[in-house]
């Protein structure tokens, strides 16, 4: 496959520093203090929280009526709620990938989900900012490597620090026998300094024992991690995997009375119970001190999903739109986005700039005066999250997912369901959900979407390679 420019600047990038000491560069590389400023003597602090599954109408914010969900209510209030933010893809893999990597869909390396790693070149989040000083931890859904020791496992991808199951398909159980963790430095986990990832077993789910939530052990150490680095800048990744199925909790409250389906009220106390988390996430940065210097963003990595007699239109999930986890119509990758950075984002601002996961690659570099790989994709949305300065914009934003492509143009989304095939076109403004092909009306904005498939699009590095071997097996081999 001939080498794209994007493969090109990350292995200059690389090559600059290699993988295993990257310190430094952002210097080398003329970086510049945050934008907006943080505290006085410190860089702002980074935490990005990404539900799995979770619907943009999961949110009391966004228009739940029936769940409760406080804390990511009270961050908007406090903070700015993105009305037209989108996942990186439908799925889960594909959509961490463009997050981490800040690629789109027709650029990035993973595009299914198909358990392949992130290899040595793809240049992550997590490296840049540590690059740039700053100390990264990662606890929860990885998904972009299963295997702890090999290639794409999170210590090798700019992790100082990971807790959780970094397997796409393990994780999905809440109970599990063991968790897996890596700490360079030995400060969150008070063990000496890792070398690789280490078991940590859940004491409580031995033998088939069902004591242990694997999401409450996520949050534990979340809030570990802020406590041991909290006077150093640091970039903090929590990707939960709730709602995910399997749908299991502790406790159903505060459902327990509602006369609602079982698993829909497990479904709403899994979202609620994170949503507490997320209140304890910033009630730790409060105590101490550091909330006005740290920058939370809350949002889901793909649309809802239906499954295990769970039914996305119970709690409409998906708003107002057409579609859900797995296709490309806006239920399927419009996400809520809900960033709060008291003092710096004006309380209950409202932003509709359609934006997606591959803009937060550029958006945190941009305020850790960190210094990006070239040809990102995405674009800094520091002007719209500051009200400082202009906002740059892209011509489109761009998914693919199983041969199919979709593009938001300004009001318009443009999709078509297999490569050279028809091209649907819906005016968002005019039919949110998306019932109105407007395509045979609008023939010179459907020439311009054609001609942006055809730019976007790159060979996929891993086409007809299929899934990793034994994914199945090799589940219930490290679930015993």
């Amino acid at each position: 496959m001939p080498m794209s420019g994007n493969d090109l600047s990350r292995r200059g990038f690389l090559s600059l520093c290699g993988k295993a000491g990257l310190s430094g560069l952002a210097l080398a590389a003329g970086a510049r203090p945050a934008p907006g400023g943080a505290a006085a003597g410190r860089r702002l602090n980074l935490i990005f929280i990404l539900a799995d599954d979770l619907g943009y109408g999961d949110v009391g914010c966004y228009g739940q009526k029936m769940i409760r969900t406080p804390c990511v209510d009270r961050m908007a209030a406090e903070g700015m709620r993105f009305t037209d933010f989108y996942a990186g893809g439908t799925v889960c893999i594909p959509s961490r990938c463009s997050l981490m990597t800040g690629l789109h869909g027709g650029h990035m390396r993973l595009r299914s989900n198909n358990h392949r790693p992130l290899l040595a070149e793809d240049v992550t989040i997590a490296e840049c900012l540590r690059a740039a000083g700053y100390a990264t931890g990662a606890i929860g859904k990885w998904a972009l490597g299963d295997d702890p020791a090999g290639t794409g496992a999170p210590h090798k991808q700019g992790w100082d620090y990971y807790f959780g199951e970094p397997n796409q398909t393990i994780v999905h159980s809440y109970y599990l026998p063991h968790l897996w963790e890596f700490d360079n430095t030995g400060q969150v986990s008070g063990l000496p300094p890792d070398k690789e990832m280490r078991q940590v077993p859940c004491p409580g789910n031995a033998g088939g024992a069902r004591k242990d939530y694997s999401h409450d052990r996520l949050t534990e150490k979340a809030l570990a991690f802020i406590d041991a680095r909290k006077d150093v800048p640091f970039f903090l990744y929590i990707p939960y995997t709730i709602p995910h199925a399997d749908f299991e909790v502790p406790s159903i409250e505060p459902y327990a009375n509602q006369s609602w389906p079982e698993t829909e009220k497990i479904y709403a106390a899994m979202v609620t119970r994170m949503d507490a988390d997320i209140g304890k996430i910033l009630e730790r940065l409060k105590r101490h001190g550091i909330d006005e210097n740290t920058l939370v963003i809350f949002s889901s990595d793909n649309g809802p999903t239906n499954g295990k007699d769970h039914s996305l239109k119970f709690f409409s999930s998906a708003g107002p739109f057409r579609g859900n986890k797995g296709n490309l119509y806006e239920g399927g990758i419009r996400a809520p986005l809900v960033a709060r950075w008291p003092g710096r984002i004006a309380a209950g601002s409202v932003s509709a700039l359609p934006g997606a996961s591959c803009d937060m690659f550029p958006t945190f570099a941009d305020l850790a005066g960190a210094a990006p790989p070239a040809n990102l994709d995405g674009v800094s949305l520091v002007p719209t999250l500051t009200g400082r300065g202009e906002q740059k914009r892209c011509d489109y934003l761009y998914w693919e997912f199983g041969g199919a492509q979709a593009l938001r143009m300004d009001r318009f989304k443009a999709l078509r369901q297999k490569a050279g095939g028809p091209v649907e076109l819906y005016d968002l403004e005019a039919d949110i959900g998306e019932t109105r092909d407007v395509a045979a009306a609008n023939p010179e904005v459907v020439a311009r979407a054609d001609r942006f498939f055809k730019e976007a699009h790159t060979d996929d590095p891993y086409a007809g390679q299929g899934g990793t071997k034994g994914t199945k097996a090799k589940k219930e081999e490290r679930e015993k």
